[in-house]
């Protein structure tokens, strides 16, 4: 015969340390869990210019020495301007100070849906970088995808102090898919991204997704860290 199990509060019998919990909708929480990657922020847009009022919706604070490496998702991120507007990505410093000196190096090759042939441009020591070139501003455009940033932090993996000193110089791998209007095709735009000069692990906090304009409503993007084993 089938029994049901009925508790708000789950919690290991030697130590009483909590291993899962339920709210009221049966929706589980757990305790951070190493090796996989975990949530950090969501950044969701219920109105025009919620995120962005200033032209750049900012990832304050999401690095740390919690995890290895950083993957950002992109559900939909569109904005209200004029359409050939660039997106482009900066690191964030402190507590909210964008990182724009120009030592941005990049690389973006744009894979087209009507061209056997590629397009690519290139950055070298730019305020910022461009990560899609000539987004569509129209609600059926804007762009999706993932970006990877590594070499941001040090983190003790397995007990072992990884910190290099001043020789952080992060990188980012950028891979993203839309409407590319100035050119006219549907496209997959892809690069990497690097800041170069050194610094310390603890200079880099965030980053910042530019563009412009005000973000559109219904943007949705999410950050992910891959939590370390300690």
């Amino acid at each position: 015969m089938a029994s049901i199990l009925k508790v708000n509060t789950i919690q290991d019998a030697t130590n009483s340390n909590t291993v899962a919990t339920f709210d009221s909708s049966g929706v589980a929480s757990i305790p951070k869990q190493a090796g996989i990657y975990e949530h950090i922020m969501s950044k969701v847009s219920t109105s025009n210019g919620q995120l962005a009022p200033s032209a750049g919706i900012r990832f304050n604070n999401v690095f740390s020495s919690d995890y290895i490496t950083y993957k950002v998702v992109i559900g939909y991120l569109n904005f209200t301007g004029g359409s050939g507007d660039d997106l482009t990505f900066r690191f964030l410093t402190g507590t909210d100070t964008d990182i724009s000196s120009s030592d941005y190096q990049y690389t973006l090759t744009n894979q087209r849906h009507n061209n056997d042939s590629y397009l690519a441009i290139s950055g070298n020591n730019q305020a910022q970088a461009i990560i899609f070139k000539d987004l569509w501003n129209n609600e059926a455009g804007g762009v999706h995808g993932e970006l990877n940033i590594y070499n941001v932090v040090a983190p003790v993996i397995d007990g072992a102090n990884t910190d290099k000193g001043t020789y952080y110089r992060p990188m980012v791998i950028n891979d993203l898919v839309g409407y590319a209007d100035g050119i006219n095709h549907y496209t997959r735009q892809s690069g990497m991204v690097r800041y170069n000069p050194n610094n310390q692990d603890t200079h880099y906090t965030g980053f910042t997704l530019q563009f412009g304009q005000e973000e559109r409503s219904t943007t949705h993007i999410q950050v992910y860290g891959l939590r370390v084993h300690a």
